[in-house]
């Protein structure tokens, strides 16, 4: 399967520049050529409209990183993620965000570290 794979820096550090790797989405309406991107931080997603994107890889929440008994809410969620981990669906598109294996401060709790591995038929 041939896929486009475009790589995207971190939103948060102000180096997310989708206009310099991805085209235009009236551009690529046509195109039947899947495209993956990967962005560090989920929250991308939301500034990605004007392109065509099919699947995004993401990490950047930690999974929460602390999730205490009968919570379904991590307790660290950075900036409002509602995409914690694993796969999410949003429009017409999907996200999948990994836990990683890094973490914040004081480390995990109830949040394993992981590393993913997605086949991609």
């Amino acid at each position: 399967m041939e896929f486009k794979l475009v790589g995207l820096g971190d939103l948060r550090e102000g180096d997310f520049f989708p206009d310099r790797c991805m085209s235009p989405r009236e551009l690529e309406e046509n195109s039947p050529m899947p495209t993956i991107v990967l962005s560090h931080n989920p929250k991308g997603r939301e500034l990605l409209g004007n392109y065509r994107w099919d699947l995004m890889l993401s990490g950047h929440t930690h999974g929460g990183q602390i999730k205490l008994p009968f919570f379904s809410t991590p307790l660290l969620a950075s900036e409002g993620e509602t995409m914690h981990s694993g796969f999410h669906p949003y429009e017409d598109k999907q996200v999948f965000v990994t836990r990683g294996i890094g973490y914040i401060g004081p480390g995990r709790f109830n949040c394993p570290p992981e590393i993913n591995l997605i086949t991609i038929p």
